[in-house]
């Protein structure tokens, strides 16, 4: 959790993974993940901001391998969380 509130006050750009300099959800994501861990595990295909276009299923494909989807009111179709535990 303190790795990702040092992100606090990081302006919105897309698809940027930059602390300081901007981020979106996805590269704040991976922005927290490389404080912590290091490399990315995989390489971030392209993607617009309103994720269509995003027809051949890279994003989800990947969101599949780490993420665990979510049930019920938080979660819903296509929402996703940590597949860890969070202390």
């Amino acid at each position: 959790m303190a790795a990702a509130q040092e992100w606090l006050g990081t302006p919105y750009r897309h698809r940027a993974s930059t602390l300081g300099a901007g981020c979106d959800c996805l590269g704040l994501l991976r922005g927290v993940w490389r404080q912590l861990y290091g490399a990315e595990p995989v390489a971030v295909p392209a993607y617009r901001a309103d994720w269509r276009g995003e027809a051949d299923g890279a994003l989800r494909a990947a969101a599949g391998r780490f993420l665990l989807p979510v049930e019920g009111p938080v979660g819903g179709r296509g929402k996703w969380c940590c597949s860890g535990s969070v202390a």
